[in-house]
């Protein structure tokens, strides 16, 4: 099984919305070749994000990779959860609202070191 992933931007950031989610399909039926897209915030796309960005990326591919295998999305998503980073792992205990306060923390933090 094949999974291609194309990732695309927000054009705008909003606070409060999912920064990170997926739509796939798999055209030849399950457990057959996966075409995704990525649809991203675009407050991930900055450096100092970067950590960030690749372990929810990574918990994303986690979740599509089950899903094409037969899972349901709640299952999927559970799958993703076990092997899923500590950074977001903590993050994802206040759902939404725990990463636009880490995103809050970290450009005030970024502001302190500039001045």
């Amino acid at each position: 099984m094949k999974v291609k992933i194309k990732k695309v931007y927000y054009k705008r950031s909003q606070h409060g919305r999912n920064p990170i989610h997926f739509h796939a399909e798999q055209p030849k039926g399950v457990g057959t070749n996966i075409v995704a897209e990525l649809h991203i915030d675009p407050i991930l796309r900055k450096k100092s994000n970067k950590d960030l960005r690749q372990a929810m990326v990574n918990h994303e591919k986690d979740e599509i990779k089950a899903w094409g295998n037969g899972c349901s999305v709640h299952e999927a998503h559970h799958h993703a959860r076990r092997k899923e980073a500590v950074l977001t792992k903590t993050l994802a205990k206040k759902g939404n609202k725990g990463f636009w306060q880490e995103i809050k923390r970290r450009q005030q933090n970024g502001k302190k070191k500039g001045s």
